[in-house]
């Protein structure tokens, strides 16, 4: 056991306490509601397979497909700990706590809601522009996370950390204070159709199948957008101030698109810059000289 602990890289430790977190918290749920969930089968047979996995890289380092499940493994399992929360968004609270969250909004804008402010200006081609900036969320962790396991291997097992830390407290929030979004909560009336062309039709399939009904604070969108905005700006310039833009356009598009709240958007930059940070001061160098390429 010792020479797997010794083996283990700072982001496993986030990803192995994040699973042994919400498997305490799916046994506590199968007995409140008499029932077990499938997640908690699944969850204790995925750390088993971290653990022997992580055991025997070293008889396989040198094999490509090892290296990358060995390093891209936390980014890839991100997917499946979004869904894990689908049980747990209510654990603490049954209700929803969106009407918290709007009238903070209206506290910041002198008491407009911006969600509804943004529907003023909505048009087909705006609609468009504003699904295809949420959309590039799905482009930023492939892109940065290949830009640094290939060009500047010191920088990605701070940026895997950073952003798996940013995960791990953002679905966990879920469950604290879980609020459904400004599509659920505010009247119909009050949101007038959105209407675009592919680019939203493809996103309202994405969402409809995907979507945690619960999981709005904080934006791990915008979170993730952040972080890897920061760590692309290190890594060259120009494409980070690229990164920027298309954060920015994230940030507007996830209001106008009513899947957050302006407090949800302002939480997930606050949380992206702070785990950002905390990887580049305090990621211990040790992990940097692992041979993974």
């Amino acid at each position: 056991m010792n020479r797997i602990i010794k083996q283990l890289i700072p982001f496993d430790y986030i990803v192995l306490s994040h699973l042994l977190i919400l498997v305490v918290l799916q046994i506590l749920w199968g007995y409140i509601h008499n029932t077990i969930s499938h997640f908690l089968y699944i969850n204790i047979i995925l750390i088993g397979m971290i653990f022997v996995f992580i055991k025997s890289y070293n008889k396989w380092h040198k094999n490509p497909v090892i290296i990358f499940f060995r390093f891209f493994y936390p980014p890839l399992y991100v997917t499946f700990l979004y869904k894990n929360m689908n049980d747990l968004v209510h654990f603490f609270h049954y209700n929803s706590f969106d009407y918290l969250i709007d009238k903070i909004d209206r506290f910041f804008f002198l008491g407009y809601a911006p969600v509804l402010l943004l529907q003023k200006l909505v048009s087909p081609i705006l609609t468009e522009i504003m699904h295809f900036g949420y959309m590039s969320y799905y482009f930023y962790m492939p892109v940065v996370a290949f830009s640094l396991f290939f060009f500047r291997k010191e920088e990605f097992p701070r940026y895997i950390f950073s952003i798996m830390c940013m995960y791990a407290v953002s679905f966990l929030m879920f469950a604290i204070l879980p609020v459904q979004s400004p599509r659920f909560f505010y009247p119909e009336i009050f949101l007038p159709p959105q209407n675009g062309y592919w680019i939203k039709h493809l996103n309202d399939i994405i969402m409809d199948n995907q979507a945690l009904c619960g999981g709005s604070l904080p934006s791990s969108h915008v979170g993730l957008a952040v972080i890897s905005s920061i760590f692309y700006f290190r890594y060259n310039k120009t494409y980070g101030s690229i990164s920027v833009f298309f954060t920015l356009l994230l940030c507007i598009s996830t209001i106008y698109g009513r899947y957050h709240y302006f407090s949800d958007v302002l939480l997930g930059i606050i949380i992206g810059i702070l785990f950002a940070y905390l990887s580049i001061r305090y990621h211990p160098e040790k992990s940097y000289r692992i041979n993974y390429a």
